[in-house]
């Protein structure tokens, strides 16, 4: 039989042993816990982040910056883009600067570029499927330029609408023979090519709206197959117009984007006053989003409208 004395000594190891036992499994559950939330941070972490981008533009509110590109050629005052099978044309104007490239997608290697003849000012660019034909619209000089489509090759010119002030704007319209186009007034117009000659005809047009008031100098501007955007001439944001009756749906400012190219490109504020602006915008529907720039702007940007 134990003494008193080996009781109490066996009581105080048994108290002791236990207190071990709970504080290993205690410290077996920290050790789980600090596991498990490390690997829920870890794989926070290796989630996408869409508003990423975004956050680096100071916010954008109704639209989303998916991709930043560095143009590669940041030399041409972008007035046109016209995308197609992973390929962009890009037409760059200013007299004795004109251009025409043809270039992959996102790589931005030239497959084809053309300078125009000195006297010319390019603008919108927009090509055909009913005819094969890309057509090229000139600021001042009432001409639009012809090339076959999609090898580039320089065809011959035909004469502006005389509805047209000058040229500025030109995208897809809705249908495979049409276009809009703009002339830097409230009005897009809808072109419809003759058959027999690849000429434009005025066939009706769009008087846009913004809250009752027309909406003027209206640029560049591409059809998504629903609606219209459209860069406005000296603003810092895109418009959503609906087709049927001109009426602007959404407007979306892309100052986080004009901040951007500021801070990591040569644009200046000196530039932008003297029309280095917002220009060029292009639809992507394998993504269906947009690729947006500007006059000699040195990025391109990939954009989600909401």
């Amino acid at each position: 039989m134990l003494s008193t004395k080996e009781r109490i000594v066996s009581i105080i190891i048994c108290i002791l042993l236990g207190i071990i036992i709970k504080l290993n499994f205690f410290n077996t559950n920290i050790n789980n816990n600090n596991k498990i939330i490390k690997e829920e941070i870890s794989n926070l972490d290796n989630k996408p982040k869409p508003s990423l981008l975004n956050s680096k533009l100071e916010n954008t509110i109704n639209y989303k910056v998916i991709n930043i590109f560095q143009r590669k050629n940041p030399t041409v005052y972008t007035q046109g883009l016209f995308y197609y099978n992973n390929t962009i044309y890009e037409s760059g104007g200013l007299y004795r600067k004109s251009t025409l490239t043809h270039m992959e997608w996102p790589s931005q290697k030239i497959i084809h570029k053309l300078n125009l003849d000195q006297k010319y000012f390019a603008e919108g660019i927009a090509a055909s499927f009913s005819n094969n034909i890309l057509y090229q619209l000139t600021y001042k000089e009432r001409e639009i330029l012809l090339y076959s489509f999609p090898d580039m090759e320089y065809k011959n010119k035909i004469k502006m609408p005389n509805e047209m002030k000058e040229g500025w704007g030109l995208c897809a319209g809705k249908e495979k023979d049409e276009f809009f186009a703009t002339d830097g007034s409230d009005k897009i117009f809808v072109l419809k090519i003759d058959k027999n000659n690849n000429e434009l005809n005025v066939v009706s047009h769009i008087s846009v709206i913004q809250d009752k008031k027309s909406l003027d100098r209206l640029n560049e501007l591409i059809y998504d197959g629903e609606y219209i955007y459209c860069n406005v001439y000296f603003s810092e944001s895109i418009y959503k117009i609906n087709p049927n009756n001109g009426e602007v749906i959404n407007s979306y400012n892309m100052k986080p984007l004009i901040d951007h190219d500021i801070k990591n490109g040569k644009l200046t504020q000196s530039r932008l006053s003297m029309g280095d602006v917002l220009n060029g915008i292009v639809y992507i529907p394998e993504k269906k989003s947009f690729i947006v720039t500007g006059k000699l702007w040195d990025y391109y940007y990939e954009v989600v409208f909401d």
